[in-house]
């Protein structure tokens, strides 16, 4: 995914499925200057990590 597509997914008011290493993620913070994310599993909201944009992978909108 680029900076720019999950700064977009960040300020969405609908929730846009986004996943890390094929597990379902929540993008809590965008850093674009380090082309990084701080991200967090859906099953534990606290576990927040900075990852690589590169790595995420949008799943498409929630129905």
């Amino acid at each position: 995914m680029e900076v720019n597509r999950a700064q977009e997914i960040y300020e969405s008011p609908t929730l846009i499925n986004v996943s890390y290493q094929g597990q379902p993620v929540f993008i809590q913070d965008i850093h674009p200057s380090e082309n990084k994310a701080t991200i967090s599993p859906l099953t534990d909201i606290d576990d927040k990590q900075d990852v690589e944009v590169d790595h995420l992978v949008e799943e498409g909108p929630t129905h």
